[in-house]
């Protein structure tokens, strides 16, 4: 690997015993091997770090750090201070990814790129993987980046590439350490959930081009117990969080006025994902008058939002679900979120 094309990849990890040997097996199986791989233990209480401290002392490019339990953004902004490559790869410590990753994506990640992004496929249990294809590279403008930005504020939204392949807001992508480090871009921290969108925000504005390739280089693993599939309760203040941190993008760009209408289709957004999670789960155990009351209590604060954006930029099953909300048919809600 030449010295200016040198990728540090960034895995942090919390309780996963039971997954993360086969992801770092599939960082070790590259056809071309990573310059550094940086395990990040986020103050894992079952036997992760004693297995990362195995692979640690077996290969000489893998550092494994253990840190007190802070979340995964935290994980991933002391991964980018100690890498020491030119690009930087996050994964996640349940994924997987296909063996040829490096070696399709080095060569033009050489011609001054800010971004690589890859396809993506689910799986569950076993891992079935496709055929990529090493010539389906296309390129982006700084032009291309900015038309992406709209779609992590509404990921319905039609985008440049395929939105079922390659996942818009996810930080599983290559990205050039200097853009990061120069402009300062980190993930923001103390939030619960959406710290990589406002991540991809900063970088989308701050990069120039990007490189990307639908093929599922990426393998995500569906686990029934992953975080939106969680009882979440309260879930409104984080998203209210993560909102703002939106809001705080718009202003230090001065696109507020621009931007507005997709504000208000994120706040609808996020408190759609709030009654999936929070009001109208399974396993909320508060009576049908409590969450109900509840979710009347919050309708009223994004009303303003609802009202004014337009359901043609959301998928149908979204549709329905602000149509509910518009109407405050909860009980009907109610239903749908749970056969979810």
């Amino acid at each position: 690997m030449s010295d200016k094309n040198r990728v540090s990849i960034i895995i942090p990890i919390y309780n996963v015993e039971g997954y993360i040997s086969e992801c770092i097996d599939s960082v070790l199986a590259q056809v071309i091997s990573p310059y550094e791989i940086i395990l990040i233990d986020d103050g894992s209480t079952d036997h992760t770090y004693d297995i990362c401290k195995l692979y640690e002392k077996k290969y000489d490019n893998i550092n494994l750090i253990y840190q007190e339990n802070q979340g995964v953004a935290a994980a991933r902004n002391r991964g980018i201070e100690e890498a020491n490559g030119d690009w930087i790869l996050f994964i996640d410590s349940d994924d997987i990814i296909n063996e040829n990753l490096l070696k399709d994506f080095l060569p033009f990640l050489k011609s001054n790129c800010d971004i690589g992004l890859f396809g993506f496929k689910y799986f569950k249990n076993q891992p079935i993987k496709d055929e990529v294809d090493s010539n389906a590279f296309l390129f982006l403008t700084k032009s291309d980046l900015d038309g992406l930005m709209p779609a992590l504020f509404n990921r319905d939204l039609k985008q440049i590439f395929n939105r079922e392949k390659i996942k818009i807001a996810s930080p599983c992508r290559f990205y050039r350490r200097s853009l990061l480090i120069d402009k300062n871009i980190r993930f923001p921290v103390g939030i619960k959930t959406g710290e990589d969108a406002v991540f991809n925000l900063y970088v989308l504005k701050e990069s120039q081009n990007a490189v990307y390739n639908e093929s599922a280089y990426y393998l995500y693993r569906k686990r029934d117990e992953s975080v939106t599939n969680k009882y979440f309760p309260q879930i409104s203040k984080e998203y209210k969080k993560v909102d703002k941190h939106f809001q705080m993008f718009l202003n230090k760009y001065s696109l507020t006025d621009q931007y507005d209408k997709y504000m208000q289709e994120r706040i609808v957004w996020s408190f759609s994902f709030a009654c999936l999670m929070d009001y109208c789960h399974k396993d909320n155990k508060n009576s049908y008058k409590i969450r109900k009351k509840q979710f009347e209590k919050e309708r009223i604060s994004i009303l303003k939002s609802l009202n004014s954006i337009e359901f043609k930029d959301f998928k149908m099953n979204k549709k329905i679900v602000f149509l509910c909300i518009k109407k405050n048919w909860f009980k009907i809600l109610d239903i749908i979120c749970k056969m979810n």
